[in-house]
């Protein structure tokens, strides 16, 4: 299945940063950092009858010294969509418990959702230890598989 996605059917309604955090240490602020490890979770969920889809999107980055962590933060970020006709793009089992979302609308939503994160984070770091970290640009794909490392 797949259809294609009209980005007027699509409604951003709400944003919430649910964990904001960042431990910096005397350590890592004498430290030209510019070596961090990040690692990121992605989960979808969907209220079919109410035509909504939740992303939520979880980032760890790490500043390094060699390999050890010597400052770490921890973000997690919750998106509430609104889809117009949300019943087009997904498939149920016959069970009835579990849907198929449609790749094009679940990348589509990855790909608003990551880069929303990444301006956010980009304001977030600024006066911080974490100031030279910006979110890489990723296929969505990989955070639909959530097999990304970034």
């Amino acid at each position: 299945m797949s259809k294609p996605v009209i980005a007027d059917k699509i409604h951003l309604n709400q944003v919430d940063i649910l964990k904001a955090r960042i431990d910096e240490t005397v350590t890592a602020r004498a430290h030209d950092g510019r070596d961090f490890s990040s690692n990121l979770v992605f989960q979808m969920r969907l209220v079919l009858e109410q035509e909504i889809v939740f992303i939520d999107l979880e980032v760890i980055v790490d500043m390094l010294n060699g390999q050890t962590s010597i400052a770490n933060s921890a973000f997690k970020f919750s998106f509430h969509f609104q889809i117009e006709q949300l019943s087009d793009f997904i498939e149920v089992n016959p069970t009835g418990k579990t849907f198929v979302c449609d790749r094009n609308l679940a990348g589509t939503l990855a790909a608003i959702s990551f880069s929303t994160v990444r301006g956010i984070l980009l304001t977030r770091f600024q006066g911080t230890i974490f100031k030279n970290f910006i979110l890489p640009i990723v296929n969505p794909e990989k955070l639909l598989a959530n097999k990304l490392t970034i």
